[in-house]
């Protein structure tokens, strides 16, 4: 989980098309969806909105990844695999769970990475950016019921993952939320490199993993598990929910069975090419 958190942190404080203020507000006001909507309005964006396109288009993608598991009451937080290490509330009404669902959301990462990475190659090298963010401002619709929560905040995930004592710096003595400090960065054109460099990064291990597909090991995993109930007499489970009634057992059967196929060799080629693509913008990255 550290890795895609570290992701995020990166990312969550190096984009902003209209500077510390107005893109940072709506995005602490409406979400990541709206403000992506009205970036994408905008008739002839310049490099610094092709920069804040590109980053929030990445978000996005991780915050609709979080909110399909949310509905289906998915959480792989202890697996360390990017996205869906990435905790997850609980859901007390979860959908009835489909075997597809790790398939379907790196589908759409990589369709997502794509429309990134196409609005990156629009900035130059010879262009300026300037991209600054108020960290505290993002956070992710989880649930999607457009109310910000506390669980929703990139804040307490980064405290988690890197030992920060960020969150209790925006309450007073008495717990209550006040606006005392914030993390305004502000990136420039190396930046884009990195962000082009983990677009790649998600699309390799989206290539990589659809490459195998879950879908079929998932579907076995809970065949077996829906007759061992049956076996040992107990109630009918009519949804698969890894946190409660799967074990740890089984979520290893499934990556062992996963891994145990034979996978698409298309696929394989473009993990390995997304991968060198990764490794190039990180060059330039560091030499910029």
């Amino acid at each position: 989980m550290r890795l895609t958190l570290a992701v995020l942190l990166y990312i969550f404080m190096a984009f902003s098309a209209f500077g510390k203020g107005n893109l940072s507000t709506l995005i602490a006001d409406k979400g990541l969806s709206h403000a992506l909507r009205d970036l994408q309005a905008i008739p002839k964006p310049s490099a610094n909105e092709h920069f804040a396109i590109a980053g929030l288009i990445f978000l996005h993608s991780i915050e609709k990844s979080m909110q399909q598991a949310y509905d289906m009451g998915l959480n792989l937080e202890n697996t360390d695999l990017p996205i869906l290490a990435l905790p997850i509330p609980h859901n007390p009404d979860p959908s009835n769970f489909s075997p597809d669902i790790i398939d379907n959301i790196f589908r759409r990462v990589q369709t997502d990475m794509d429309q990134a990475r196409h609005n990156l190659k629009f900035i130059n090298p010879s262009d300026t950016v300037s991209v600054p963010i108020d960290l505290a401002d993002i956070w992710f619709d989880i649930d999607q019921n457009g109310q910000r929560s506390d669980s929703e905040d990139i804040l307490p995930l980064l405290e988690r993952s890197m030992g920060w004592n960020a969150t209790s710096r925006l309450k007073d003595q008495a717990g209550n939320a006040k606006r005392d400090w914030s993390v305004t960065v502000v990136f420039d054109l190396a930046d884009t490199a990195w962000l082009h460099a983990y677009t790649h990064f998600l699309s390799a291990f989206s290539d990589f993993l659809l490459a195998f597909s879950t879908t079929g090991p998932i579907t076995e995993v809970m065949t077996a598990a829906v007759q061992s109930q049956q076996l040992l007499s107990l109630r009918q489970v009519d949804r698969f929910q890894i946190d409660k009634f799967i074990p740890i057992i089984d979520i290893l059967a499934v990556f062992l069975l996963t891994f145990e196929q034979t996978p698409d060799p298309e696929l394989t080629r473009s993990t390995q090419q997304h991968l060198l693509q990764m490794v190039a913008h990180n060059r330039i990255f560091w030499a910029r």
